[in-house]
């Protein structure tokens, strides 16, 4: 990859520079111009889900006078004539279908706030499009917003002139201007959409939305009552509005934004109605900026039956799910009893409600579905997939990445997260045995030891890290070969269908050490093995926490060839810096976009 594509790269993801006239600059007193959005609000058929009864409980209070004023151009915060945000629809589409979304903002109430937000159709989440296997669709997409944007479709195996990186995949969307996305979904499961300029922001503020895609084998999930996404988020409220962002930097990057609200598909206090006897399956994306949850209902039963990319070799029972920023999984849950239930967020030191469900005495519920639900499948289909994989667990991997942070000399006030870095160094890493949700036996995964939980950076006390902007902060990927640091590494060719091996490091003996969760572009891998044990319940992925300390090994199938991103995907580090670009190619040494890269850079690609 040229000097000028990488500096295009950077460019684009680092900044959002002005490109309209009513910014607020940083102040004391910062002054509010308003903005006019006009246009037609649409309408359709909502899922049963999202058109619940949430309840709006006053505000715990989460609000703190922001003395910091860093100096940069502010996003501005204005609500006058921003359209209402309305609900999200539920669209099923067709193979060869047209779609249009449009990002722009709304305002929208989040508890007793009032915020400025940005939506895809004026909807947080955006709309959920449902879509069968192996159809393909075109996304038109328009940019009614005030800064440059692109539509990245997370973990789709997509063609790579359409995967939304700007400077490697296409020009970014211009505001005001609009871009056409053809999609082929070959794989099933639950995918998702947000924007890849300024994810920091653009996601915190909403920009964000699910495909469903539907199985061609009508027996591939097992039979339940309904099936429903969750869409987990925070976001950070201060003094009644969302929490500066500046058009110049990414502040927050050393530990990313934490929020300290949290909405389940758009909304606070979330509440779901549901039948005693029912069995639900739920779709679960993480879409924070930087937080990773673990997840639970306490008294109801969950079956984890999928990951990011499809099923797992073998079902099995859970209290409590691990689930890191993009990452998703698929949980049956059954509401065997009437009675009020609470999905919960537990951390080391508090737990935090997210939504409630209101489980009432009906009971209609199919024997079949009942059965189905306390019966554990062994999915031969997806262990034929992954014959011979596990030959490679011994071998030694063919790139090794270390995950670090370079602080460009800064010194940084760690006293809020020394609790983390003090347990780092009483953890024995040898003894982590498997991944989370990795099966050791057909009813019990090993998860997560609680000691290995206690080095997650599960929040930012009182948003210490604010001040830390880029780019002070330096988040890296070393190539331990060549010594390569993230952009500049640009010897990383492949050939279509490699499995390739690639060893994640997190460095324990970084300045700073936190999880890190790592989405590879275009491609679908498994884990192997952490720390050298071998992870006997394998599920094709995109997205894997690497938690503080760890290595991990993924096996990846080059399946797809184009130049694709590695990235972690805490917003604010990808933005910090840890990133880098990969090639895949056919035996002629050709990939997908190679006719937008030679346009953009003067030459067919990197060597």
């Amino acid at each position: 990859m040229s000097f000028k594509m990488k500096t295009l790269l950077k460019t684009l993801l680092l900044i959002a520079l002005p490109t309209v006239a009513f910014i607020a600059v940083a102040d004391e007193n910062p002054e509010h111009v308003h903005e006019q959005n006009a246009g037609d609000m649409s309408s359709g058929q909502e899922m049963d889900a999202m058109n619940m009864e949430h309840h709006d409980h006053a505000s715990m209070g989460h609000t703190m006078d922001n003395e910091v004023k860093l100096s940069g151009t502010l996003f501005s915060k204005e609500i006058i004539n921003l359209p209402d945000a309305v609900s999200p629809q539920v669209v099923t589409l067709k193979d060869g279908d047209t779609y249009t979304i449009t990002a722009e903002y709304v305002k929208k109430q989040v508890g007793n706030h009032t915020l400025r937000m940005l939506a895809y159709n004026r909807s947080i989440p955006g709309p959920i499009l449902k879509i069968e296997q192996d159809s393909e669709i075109q996304l038109n997409f328009i940019n009614e917003t005030d800064f440059e944007q692109t539509i990245h479709s997370h973990g789709v195996r997509i063609d790579n002139r359409y995967d939304g990186v700007p400077g490697i995949t296409q020009n970014a969307v211009a505001p005001g201007e609009s871009f056409e996305y053809k999609i082929k979904f070959k794989d099933a499961g639950v995918f998702w959409y947000h924007p890849h300029t300024r994810e920091d922001y653009g996601q915190e503020m909403g920009l964000y939305g699910n495909y469903l895609i539907s199985p061609d084998n009508n027996n591939y999930w097992n039979p339940v009552s309904r099936e429903i996404p969750l869409v987990i988020d925070d976001i950070l409220i201060e003094n009644g509005q969302v929490a500066d962002f500046y058009r110049e930097f990414t502040n927050f990057a050393l530990l990313g934004r934490f929020g300290n609200e949290h909405l389940i598909n758009g909304e606070k206090n979330y509440s779901l109605a549901t039948n005693k006897g029912e069995v639900i399956r739920f779709y679960i994306t993480n879409v924070s900026n930087t937080r990773t949850y673990n997840l639970s209902i306490p008294n109801v039963q969950l079956k984890v039956v999928g990951g990011d990319l499809g099923k797992y070799e073998h079902e099995y029972f859970a209290k409590n799910i691990v689930i890191s920023p993009a990452e998703r999984v698929v949980v049956e849950a059954m509401f065997s009893e009437s009675g009020d239930y609470i999905l919960t967020h537990t951390q080391p030191d508090n737990e935090i409600n997210l939504m409630s469900f209101v489980t009432n005495d009906m009971n209609g519920e199919k024997q079949e579905i009942t059965d189905s639900f306390y019966s554990l499948r062994h999915n031969s289909d997806v262990a034929d997939e992954f014959t011979g994989f596990r030959r490679h667990i011994d071998s030694a991997p063919d790139k090794t990445l270390k995950l670090t942070i370079s602080l460009a000399d800064q010194e940084i006030d760690h006293s809020e997260h020394a609790h983390m870095d003090m347990q780092m160094d009483s953890n024995d890493h040898s003894q982590h045995s498997t991944t989370p949700n990795a099966l050791t036996s057909e009813t019990q995964p090993s998860a997560p030891e609680e000691n290995l939980l206690q080095t997650i950076q599960w929040d930012d006390p009182g948003q210490s890290d604010r001040t830390n902007i880029t780019p002070d902060i330096f988040w890296e990927l070393i190539d331990e070969e060549t010594g390569k640091t993230s952009l500049d590494i640009d010897d990383w060719v492949f050939k279509q269908d490699d499995l390739v091996k690639i060893r994640l490091i997190n460095d324990e003996n970084a300045d700073h050490i936190m999880q890190h969760p790592v989405h590879v572009h275009g491609q679908q891998f498994v884990v192997l093995s952490v720390d050298g044990m071998p992870n006997n319940n394998l599920v094709w992925k995109d997205t894997a926490l690497v938690f503080p300390g760890q290595t991990v090994d993924l096996l990846v199938k080059m399946s797809n060839t184009g130049e694709w991103m590695l990235h972690c995907h805490i917003s604010e580090h990808l933005h910090a810096g840890m990133a880098m670009i990969f090639r895949v190619e056919d035996n002629n040494g050709v990939a997908s976009g190679d006719a937008y890269r030679s346009s953009a850079s003067g030459h067919s690609h990197q060597h």
